[in-house]
């Protein structure tokens, strides 16, 4: 009889594979050991995955950067082009970025896996956070000192957040274009260049305070430049 259990227990070890095999094979499998992305594993393509994913820190640099150095100086800003606002306004202002990027992220996620790249959904985004930025400096020129002018910013710092909305395709571009080894490390970068940017955001506002609150207007646009908009 314990011969029969001996077999049964040998068989049975047999069939099941080693724990330590399968622990090593769970934290190192063979698909991980090139990117998700599908790179050949050369000199020349390591060179190329690198400097994909060195832009995509310096875009969640830019991108960290905008928002804190309008977010140091909005409320100046809101009071000098609408005497009549609110502090409860000026959440609704900030809290429109907020929304603007909730709304966005899961749209440029989804058209970034259904095309299979985050090329286009970046660039859509970059320039969707121009043309914000640039209905931000044309806050204090539509009216005098006019109600419209706040909604005016309002929807601007929608239109910000909205085009902020690739952060998630940055983040999976860089867990994507990596290997188990090497994404660890490069996501730590991403959070680094995005708290970074937070960090030189209010002081790079804090240099354009010798512009004025007044500043200047260029004309032909009639885009005003001062301490808040430049």
């Amino acid at each position: 009889m314990s011969g029969r259990y001996s077999t049964q227990s040998s068989r049975s070890a047999e069939a099941s594979p080693d724990l330590r095999d399968l622990r090593s094979e769970t934290v190192t499998p063979e698909n991980e050991s090139s990117p998700l992305l599908g790179h050949s594993r050369n000199h020349v393509e390591d060179k190329r995955r690198w400097k994909s994913i060195r832009v995509m820190y310096l875009t969640m640099f830019i991108g960290s950067m905008g928002f804190s150095i309008v977010l140091s100086s909005v409320w100046p800003f809101l009071e000098q082009v609408d005497y009549c606002v609110t502090a409860a306004f000026l959440g609704y202002v900030v809290a429109a970025y907020s929304v603007g990027q909730l709304l966005a992220s899961p749209l440029f996620g989804w058209w970034a896996n259904r095309k299979g790249s985050t090329l286009a959904p970046i660039i859509l985004s970059l320039v969707i956070n121009f043309i914000g930025n640039m209905m931000y400096g044309f806050s204090g020129t539509l009216a005098a000192h006019d109600a419209t002018n706040g909604a005016f910013m309002l929807v601007s710092r929608f239109i910000i957040g909205f085009g902020a909305g690739s952060v998630s395709v940055v983040r999976a571009y860089v867990s994507a274009a990596t290997t188990l080894e090497e994404r660890t490390a490069a996501m730590a970068n991403v959070s680094a260049a995005q708290s970074l940017g937070f960090i030189v955001g209010p002081g790079l506002a804090a240099a354009f305070r010798p512009i004025g609150r007044i500043g200047g207007v260029w004309s032909a646009l009639r885009l005003q430049g001062n301490m808040y908009t430049m």
